[in-house]
């Protein structure tokens, strides 16, 4: 009976982390967690503690860490917006990285349609996404992971720049060159990531229209043949 209630609990525990894990978000608690750790680095010394004193109760602490870190995971995805939509508008005037997209959506949709998402400031990749997840609710789920990369490669570009601040400003001394060299060469590569990424995801959609285009011409000649 007692190994009973203790499954029980367990069972309970694991369910109520897996609930608050898919409402904060496991990318914005990890991201989250490791930029407010290098926040606190950064302020731990300027009295800003002070402010904000603990409740006295270790669960209540545990809890609004938990809600800060995911917070700042928040933030963290609000300023990843800032470089994906600049490479975006990058993308929007040349030609030659989203003329592929458009060729492809003129499959599916007129050429006036296309040209009023356009002007209509919407973005190309989520109709693409969205006609393919009509046909296939799995595409989604794979542009999700895609877009899940891009917004990894940026916030570790950012935390990046976070822990090169601290060991810069408040550890000049005790930290070698070495690793403040690695620090600015992982901002750099993985905002290269992103952006590459971010590329490859628009290639990628436009791929994956011309192949349902296909499927479904074939399905077409398939049901003139028989009839």
């Amino acid at each position: 009976m007692a190994d009973d209630d203790e499954k029980s609990v367990a069972d309970e525990a694991k369910g109520f982390s897996q609930e608050v894990v898919a409402t904060l978000g496991l990318v914005e608690l990890i991201l989250g967690g490791v930029a407010f750790y290098g926040i606190w680095l950064i302020f731990r010394n300027s009295g800003v503690g002070e402010l904000f004193p603990s409740t006295g109760t270790f669960v209540v602490d545990i809890a609004l860490q938990l809600f800060v870190a995911a917070l700042v995971g928040k933030v963290i995805y609000l300023i990843v917006a800032f470089p994906m939509g600049l490479m975006r508008l990058i993308m929007k005037r040349l030609p030659t990285f989203y003329q592929p997209l458009e060729d492809a959506l003129r499959k599916f949709y007129d050429a006036a349609t296309v040209s009023k998402f356009k002007t209509g400031n919407t973005n190309l990749i989520d109709v693409a996404v969205m006609h393919l997840s009509l046909a296939d609710a799995g595409q989604r789920v794979a542009f999700e992971r895609r877009r899940l990369k891009i917004i990894v490669a940026f916030g570790t570009s950012i935390l990046a720049a976070i822990f090169f601040f601290y060991l810069f400003d408040e550890k000049y001394i005790e930290t070698p060159a070495s690793l403040l060299i690695f620090l600015v060469i992982v901002f750099f590569v993985f905002i290269f990531i992103g952006f590459l990424e971010q590329r490859s995801l628009v290639s990628e959609a436009a791929l994956a229209l011309i192949s349902l285009h296909r499927v479904e011409e074939r399905k077409k000649e398939l049901e003139q043949e028989h009839h």
